[in-house]
């Protein structure tokens, strides 16, 4: 494991994301000051700046969201932004779409790795999917049916975002039953029946409608 030392308190510690923020100019892309460093100097400007400071800190991030949104950046990074996204990057995208289903954005990558092993295709009807676009995270076990399932990476899949919304809470056993339901009303297998000179013939057919079945039965 990598070691650094904080340049103000001095403290060697693990050079991981735990103890260090992320900084894309250092030669080892982490501040130079460790966390706690960070938060003891952000307190002492706000107990000496008071109300100001952190008004000047919103301030400060608004001008700096602008300016990257702008640029065609990611609104929190100086990444690219996906090109569906209006506002974010691939990493944040999926991070925010955790924070929606897993409860933290700390488990974005977990999404990410869902998506690559269903290899970018829909659960359901294998179209291919698109971050910010038509990806779209289905529960398994719907919340409303059991809350006990949030959080949990197993429950979760990704569908085209028009297939969810037909899905909606249904369970997934349910959802697949009601378009077994509609396929069975809507087109029809069955066997005719025909005469002609040498007798009765049968004929399997399949027909796109209810209404073409009988407009040939009729006509038979």
């Amino acid at each position: 494991m990598e070691y650094k030392v904080c340049y103000k308190c001095r403290k060697k510690l693990p050079l991981t994301s735990e103890y260090f923020s992320a900084h894309k100019k250092s030669y080892d892309g982490f501040d130079g000051r460790c966390k706690s460093c960070v938060n003891l100097f952000s307190k002492k400007n706000r107990e000496e700046k008071g109300e100001q400071y952190r008004i000047d800190n919103i301030s400060k991030a608004k001008e700096q969201r602008l300016n990257r949104l702008a640029k065609g950046q990611c609104r929190h990074c100086s990444s690219e932004r996906l090109e569906n996204s209006d506002s974010y990057c691939e990493k944040h995208w999926f991070e925010y779409v955790a924070k929606a289903h897993l409860g933290t954005m700390k488990r974005g990558n977990e999404l990410k790795v869902l998506l690559e092993k269903q290899e970018y295709k829909c659960a359901y009807t294998g179209i291919k999917l698109i971050p910010a676009l038509n990806a779209s995270i289905d529960h398994k076990i719907p919340l409303s049916v059991d809350s006990e399932q949030y959080q949990k990476i197993e429950n979760l899949q990704w569908v085209c975002l028009d297939i969810n919304t037909m899905k909606r809470n249904h369970s997934e056993e349910d959802f697949l039953r009601y378009i077994k339901l509609i396929y069975e009303n809507r087109f029809w297998v069955g066997t005719i029946q025909y005469t002609d000179g040498d007798g009765v013939r049968s004929s399997n057919t399949q027909l796109s409608t209810k209404s073409e079945a009988h407009l040939s039965l009729a006509n038979g």
